[in-house]
């Protein structure tokens, strides 16, 4: 710009005083308009770069170098969470106060039923950071909830943990009778009694590695199935009621 500014004043300074060769001067004044124009020129406009990346201010440690691509706070129904009564499940679902509420009762299900088996797809992936926070309340022992990957029933892999410390991996690619743990079971301090837990699963090159409250559970090998569902697992047994919670998801994708 500088230098185009420049040649135009000179050029103006030649065209005033024909092919004569310009005085020192002529050259000076030539410079001082120059720099007056440089001054009084109009900057042109800066572009602002676009953010792509998701801002999202829940905590995870587990490979903060990846792209976070679901963050979900509850402070809304943004991401359609399923809510009202559903009879055929016996739940009664609502977002509110910054939380996914889930009211199962057996009592409210429509004919026969053997308990809960939900799995509630949120997202797909295929080598990821997955954790969500949250709790159950219930008076029974016998209920669980987590993440289920790689699928629905019948491709995918459940890692839940009960009110009791204890953790059970379900995979439903194991041929023969399908029931919860059939993979692993075991317990760990790290999973409170009765209070929130934050369930996180790393998935990368077909092995699945399991965290609660930030420590290390367990992990699992597996055969990707080429089915990317990530889900929120529930499973609750014949004559139970629990209330699920859910405090914040987040999803960070390799």
């Amino acid at each position: 710009m500088k230098n185009r500014t420049f040649l135009i004043g000179l050029g103006l300074t030649i065209a005033l005083y024909g092919c004569a060769k310009p005085s020192e001067q002529d050259i000076a004044n030539a410079i001082e308009s120059t720099k007056l124009a440089e001054q009084t020129s109009t900057p042109r406009a800066t572009n602002t770069p676009i953010v792509t990346e998701m801002s999202c201010l829940i905590e995870e440690e587990q490979h903060e170098e990846w792209e976070t691509v679901f963050c979900e706070t509850f402070d809304n129904n943004s991401y359609q969470w399923g809510e009202g009564v559903d009879p055929e499940f016996g739940t009664e679902s609502i977002v509110s106060n910054g939380k996914y509420i889930i009211n199962y009762n057996s009592a409210n299900t429509t004919g026969y039923t053997t308990g809960l088996s939900l799995a509630m797809p949120f997202t797909e992936s295929k080598d990821y950071v997955v954790s969500i926070l949250g709790e159950m309340d219930s008076v029974y022992k016998q209920c669980t909830w987590g993440i289920m990957v790689n699928g629905f029933f019948d491709t995918g892999i459940s890692f839940e943990i009960d009110n009791q410390g204890s953790y059970f991996i379900s995979d439903n690619n194991i041929s023969g009778e399908s029931y919860v743990g059939n993979g692993e079971r075991g317990s760990h301090n790290a999973i409170k009694w009765d209070e929130p837990n934050s369930i996180t699963v790393v998935a990368d090159d077909e092995l699945l590695t399991f965290y609660v409250n930030g420590n290390f559970i367990t992990s699992y090998e597996y055969k990707y199935s080429n089915k990317n569902d990530i889900s929120i697992s529930l499973w609750a047994a014949e004559g139970v009621s629990v209330v699920y919670e859910f405090d914040h998801i987040l999803v960070r994708e390799k």
